[in-house]
């Protein structure tokens, strides 16, 4: 098993008293493109596209990159 690090760009809100679920969308990507500003930041502007489309209205209440640990199993 490696390990592979991934960023991950999300964004979460307060759900409306009519929701279900908490409003959350997120985007993993590579090193590189973590790396790259104006890939970063095409990432964080069709993040924020999305959210504002599946959750009009919502505010968002935190968000920003996360670095992640993944475990993959080689064959």
């Amino acid at each position: 098993m490696i390990s592979v690090f991934i960023w991950v760009y999300f964004l979460i809100g307060d759900p409306l008293a009519s929701d279900h679920g908490t409003p959350y969308v997120q985007t993993e990507v590579s090193q590189f493109t973590h790396d790259t500003p104006y890939l970063r930041d095409r990432v964080e502007r069709q993040a924020h596209q999305d959210y504002d489309y599946n959750y009009p209205g919502h505010p968002v209440c935190d968000g920003g990159w996360c670095r992640q640990e993944v475990k993959v199993w080689q064959a």
